[in-house]
């Protein structure tokens, strides 16, 4: 696609007048084919995020309880977790460790309200934490609140 558009360009600079115009419009369409091209590459690019990131979604929504590290997603879906930290950045705004720190405080929250005749130690163990210390430092950290202070406001 260069290498004709150069052609037409260098086939005008060589011509009469009555051939420029009609160079002049074969040049016109080649950059409209080159800019269309390119506008699908970039859509192309934007939907390969977003397929990934609810493939993202998808996978922590069923495998939270069992991790909560980025590389462990990246290795589901064949990526290198630099790379893929990038991509779920551009697409959803904030980090990959953010996304799940989010989606797994937001699943805590639900069983803290819904399922207020469980203990936090059990909620904690339903959660894929190895023991309550660790998921009430990890809810605080993320809700800036600890998860009985939480029960206790809704």
């Amino acid at each position: 696609m260069v290498c004709q558009t150069i052609d037409v360009i260098e086939s005008v600079a060589s011509s009469d007048l009555s051939s420029k115009q009609s160079l002049f419009k074969r040049l016109f369409e080649l950059l409209s084919q080159m800019f269309n091209d390119i506008r699908g590459s970039i859509d192309a690019g934007k939907k390969k995020r977003s397929t990934l990131f609810n493939l993202f979604y998808q996978l922590l929504a069923q495998h939270y309880t069992e991790s909560r590290e980025v590389s462990y997603y990246a290795e589901k879906l064949c990526l290198s977790p630099k790379y893929f930290g990038t991509l779920i950045k551009k697409e959803a705004g904030v980090t990959a460790n953010k996304c799940i720190a989010n989606y797994v405080v937001l699943q805590a929250k639900s069983f803290l309200v819904i399922h207020d005749d469980l203990t936090i130690q059990q909620i904690s163990s339903m959660m894929g934490f190895p023991d309550q210390a660790a998921f009430s430092r990890y809810f605080k950290a993320e809700a800036g609140i600890s998860p009985v202070q939480y029960r206790l406001t809704r």
